[in-house]
C-alpha cells in the first residue's frame, strides 16, 4: 500500500525520513535539498504554460539524473501533485547518487552526509541547460513534447461504483473492481438482485492499466504513468540524450560557475534584510544560516517581523530578519573560512537589485552649445574653424549650430 503523504507544500517539502538517501544528510544539506527542491518546482510550474520550456527541463533532469521514477516524482512536484513517500524515496536517492559524481569529496568529506549541501548548484545547472536544448523541426503545427506526451494521467476508477480500484476487470462499461464484478456473476451473492448490471468481459483485457491499478495499491482516483517506450518513439532532441552533449566534465566540476547559474535562474539567496523587496518564492536564510524559502510578507503582521519563511525541519513562521541576519553573520563567516559558501552563495541580478548599491557611475553628455569653438573633430579647417557637414563651408562666428548638425 503506498504511504500517501499530507496534502500542500507545508507538507511535502518537511523533512522527513523518506526523504534521507542511503546516508542520512546533514542538518543543513537537508533544507538545501528540500529547500531549493521546492522553489526550483515552483519555477518549473510558471512555465507550464509553455509546453516546450517544461519539455526541455524533464529532458535536462532525466539526462542528468537517469532514473525514471525520480523523473515521475519530480514532475509531479512541479505540476502541484503530492507524491506518495515512495516517490519521494526515489527522487532523493537519484539525486544523491548525481550529486556523489559531480561535487568534489574534499569539500564535503568522504562520509557523503554531506553531499545535499550542493543540491541547489544542481538545480541551477538543470535549470539554465533546459534554455540550450532543442527540438529539430518544431513548428506551432508539429509541435510534441515527447517527455509530456509520456507522462500521462490514467484514470483508476470503477465506473459503478466510482471507486479506486485495485484488481481491475475489464467490462463493456469499462473496468470494475474484481469483488463487484463475482458479486453479480453467476453464483455469486448478487447474481439474482434486482440491481443485476449483467456486466460481461470485453473482447480485450487492459493488462497494462490492471497493472497500474495494482500498483496503486486501491488508494488513489488517477495515477501518473510514465512509459519510457512511448518516449524512446517521441525522443527527438538533439543531443540525443546524451550527458556529454548537455554538459561537459568541467561545468559540472566547476562550482563557482554552477553557483552564477544559480543566480541567473532564480536560485540565488537573499538576505533576510533583502526579502522585502525580493520576488517570492526564494530562498533565504534561516536563524541558522540553513536555507529556507521565504514565501511573502504576513498579512497585518508587525513591520519588521512579517517575513514568512519555511523551513524543512520546522515549518513556516514569520521570523524578525534583523535579528536573524546578526545571527547568521559568524555562521556565514565560517563558511567562507572552511570554503563551503559556494553551496549557498548569494549572488545574480536579482540579489544585487535588492542590495544598497556600493557606486553609482554617471554617464554626462553634453547637449550645450559648446561644439560652437573650435574642437579636434576630423571635420574641423586648417584654420581651426568648424565645417559646416551639409557646404564644407567655415561657421560663421556668431551663428547658431546644435550639435545634431554639426
Amino acid at each position: 500500500m503506498s504511504a500517501q503523504l499530507a496534502v500542500g507544500n507545508e507538507a511535502i517539502y518537511r523533512d522527513r525520513t523518506h526523504w534521507q538517501p542511503p546516508v542520512r544528510q546533514s542538518d543543513r544539506g537537508t533544507a538545501m535539498f528540500l529547500s531549493s527542491l521546492r522553489v526550483t518546482a515552483s519555477l518549473v510550474k510558471e512555465m507550464s504554460k509553455i509546453e516546450a520550456d517544461t519539455d526541455a527541463v524533464l529532458h535536462i533532469f532525466d539526462v542528468l539524473i537517469g532514473f525514471s521514477p525520480a523523473l515521475r516524482t519530480f514532475y509531479l512536484l512541479t505540476q502541484g501533485r503530492t507524491p506518495t513517500a515512495q516517490e519521494c524515496a526515489a527522487l532523493s536517492h537519484a539525486v544523491f547518487y548525481a550529486l556523489e559524481k559531480i561535487v568534489p569529496s574534499e569539500l564535503v568529506g568522504v562520509g557523503k552526509d554531506r553531499l545535499f549541501e550542493s543540491s541547489r548548484l544542481l538545480f541551477g545547472l538543470l535549470l539554465e541547460k533546459a534554455k540550450t536544448v532543442k527540438l529539430p523541426f518544431v513548428s506551432s503545427q508539429t509541435f510534441h513534447a515527447p517527455y509530456l506526451l509520456s507522462l500521462a494521467g490514467v484514470q483508476l476508477l470503477d465506473v459503478q461504483t466510482e471507486e479506486p480500484i485495485l484488481h481491475a476487470v475489464n467490462t463493456d462499461i469499462g473496468p470494475v473492481e474484481q469483488g463487484y464484478y463475482d458479486a453479480f456473476a453467476p453464483g455469486g451473492p448478487l447474481y439474482l438482485s434486482p440491481a443485476q448490471p449483467r456486466l460481461t468481459h470485453a473482447p480485450h483485457n487492459d493488462l497494462e492499466g490492471a497493472r497500474k491499478a495494482l500498483l496503486s495499491g486501491g488508494s488513489t482516483r488517477e495515477i501518473v504513468a510514465f512509459s519510457r517506450v512511448k518516449l524512446q518513439a517521441e525522443h527527438r532532441y538533439e543531443d540525443g540524450g546524451n550527458q556529454d552533449s548537455v554538459a561537459d566534465h568541467t561545468e559540472l566540476t566547476d562550482l563557482h560557475y554552477l553557483a552564477e547559474l544559480c543566480g541567473q535562474n532564480k536560485l540565488a539567496v537573499h538576505m533576510p534584510s533583502q526579502l522585502v523587496s525580493a520576488e517570492h518564492p526564494c530562498l533565504t536564510f534561516d536563524l541558522h544560516a540553513h536555507l529556507a524559502v521565504y514565501l511573502g510578507e504576513e498579512a497585518c503582521g508587525t513591520p519588521g517581523k512579517s517575513s514568512l519563511v519555511f523551513r524543512p525541519q520546522h515549518g513556516t513562521s514569520a521570523e524578525d530578519t534583523a535579528v536573524i541576519e546578526q545571527l547568521i553573520a559568524p555562521i556565514v563567516k565560517a563558511y567562507e573560512s572552511a570554503g563551503t559558501s559556494v553551496f549557498d552563495a548569494s549572488g545574480g541580478a536579482a540579489v544585487r537589485k535588492a542590495e544598497a548599491p556600493d557606486e553609482i557611475l554617471m554617464f554626462c553628455v553634453d547637449v550645450s552649445a559648446s561644439m560652437r569653438t573650435s574642437t579636434d573633430f576630423s571635420d574641423i579647417n586648417d584654420d581651426g574653424e568648424i565645417a559646416d557637414p551639409t557646404s564644407g563651408e567655415p561657421v560663421i562666428e556668431g551663428e547658431w549650430y546644435t550639435p545634431s548638425t554639426i
